[in-house]
């Protein structure tokens, strides 16, 4: 969990605010000089997961500080490419090699320059996972992760606390009777608002054409791993590394 560290002289209802907002992902943003930015997720996924993606723009974009905006994907290869500016979001038939979905994120300093996110079909072809509870779950999840969110409980066995961020086997909430992590929750708009409360002097927000391969089985060194849930870190020169989230099979 990530805390924050002020020096006395600030304000009060700051530090107030930094206790109720503590689920970003190591000062990860994406730069901008204006508030509310957009961002565009370039669909590259099968018709299955097109409303859930819609769903998700939605359900991200009632924050204040940014909005989302679904563009045709371009991409032809069997790659998911990453393109500066902008996030790529693809599905395939991976095979059965054990992950679910995958962010990553490609960072200089703390800023996000692109991001892809990937969806296992070989895995959402089967009756346990090809329903729309676990699709609309994880594509919330997954897109959260490209915006520079954390997780929220990394306890599978807690009761669900109704963001789409917190671990979970029980997605809408139906086997234990409790609430659905479909979706972000207050507490999600909140830590963003916090996140995008600065700006920038300028833009990591541009359209470009790819520019980065991106390897499923390269992801570098795993530097966390809780439940099904693992994050990996990989240097790709002086500035710039690739840092990528994996959600295990269960």
């Amino acid at each position: 969990m990530k805390k924050y560290l002020f020096i006395p002289i600030i304000l009060s209802f700051l530090i107030a605010y930094v206790a109720i907002a503590d689920h970003s992902w190591a000062n990860y943003h994406w730069a901008r000089t204006s508030n509310p930015f957009t961002l565009n997720f370039s669909n590259n996924t099968t018709s299955d997961w097109s409303e859930y993606l819609l769903t998700a723009s939605d359900n991200w974009s009632v924050s204040s500080v940014l909005n989302t905006n679904i563009i045709i994907g371009s991409l032809k290869s069997s790659k998911c490419r990453a393109a500066k500016g902008k996030i790529e979001i693809c599905s395939k038939r991976y095979g059965f090699n054990g992950w679910l979905g995958v962010t990553t994120i490609w960072t200089i300093g703390e800023h996000i320059t692109k991001s892809t996110v990937e969806f296992n079909d070989t895995y959402f072809d089967l009756i346990e996972y090809d329903t729309p509870t676990w699709r609309r779950y994880l594509t919330c999840h997954e897109i959260g992760h490209t915006f520079g969110l954390a997780h929220r409980d990394e306890i599978f066995d807690n009761t669900n606390i109704g963001s789409c961020l917190d671990y979970t086997d029980d997605p809408d909430g139906i086997i234990k009777g409790q609430v659905t992590n479909l979706q972000p929750d207050q507490h999600d708009y909140e830590e963003l608002e916090f996140i995008y409360s600065h700006l920038d002097t300028f833009s990591s927000i541009k359209q470009s054409f790819a520019d980065q391969n991106y390897i499923a089985d390269d992801w570098g060194k795993e530097i966390k791993r809780i439940g099904n849930q693992s994050v990996f870190e990989k240097k790709l020169n002086k500035d710039e590394k690739m840092i990528t989230f994996v959600t295990w099979v269960k």
